[in-house]
């Protein structure tokens, strides 16, 4: 009778453990997903971008909507404007591997957040009447600075943008 006892013991545990066993094999481990948008990436331009947002001062959906946006005014009017955010005054002096096109044809609006410092820069073959300095510094101080004043990033630089481009378009 102990052995009967015994062997239906050893049966029970057993199957207890092999359904057990069971229950781990057929359950799938959680699916994890990366978003390397946050990644601080203060080092290094992608050049075929018009935004490169080296400090990450804008969200994912604003960098997205000013790729468009920056896209549709090159396809449409073919005026490169290119935006760049420096994270760092160690990075602040390095020269910024930007596209060639952009260097000679197009404008490249840059500033930092923590540096609080802001600036337009224009291509050797744009038209310096145009997009002189004192025009460059009157869209900085008056469209964009009071958007960045009340920390509205997005909102200054796509001002900012908006005064460049209906300014080539008078």
């Amino acid at each position: 009778m102990n052995k009967i006892k015994l062997i239906i013991i050893i049966l029970l545990v057993g199957l207890i453990s092999y359904t057990f066993l069971k229950r781990e094999v057929k359950t799938k481990p959680p699916k994890v997903e990366f978003d390397f948008s946050d990644m601080n990436n203060n080092d290094k331009t992608q050049e075929y971008l018009f935004v490169n947002d080296l400090e990450n001062v804008f969200t994912k959906e604003e960098k997205e909507n000013l790729e468009i946006s920056l896209n549709k005014i090159y396809r449409n009017q073919k005026i490169k404007i290119q935006i760049l955010t420096i994270p760092s005054k160690k990075v602040l002096n390095r020269k910024w591997k930007i596209s060639t096109s952009f260097v000679n044809d197009g404008i490249l609006l840059s500033f930092s957040k923590s540096l609080k410092v802001i600036d337009i820069g224009v291509g050797k073959n744009i038209d310096k009447e145009i997009y002189n300095r004192e025009y460059c510094n009157k869209i900085i101080n008056q469209i964009i600075l009071p958007e960045f004043n009340s920390n509205n990033f997005n909102k200054g630089i796509n001002k900012g943008i908006d005064e460049l481009v209906s300014h080539i378009a008078e």
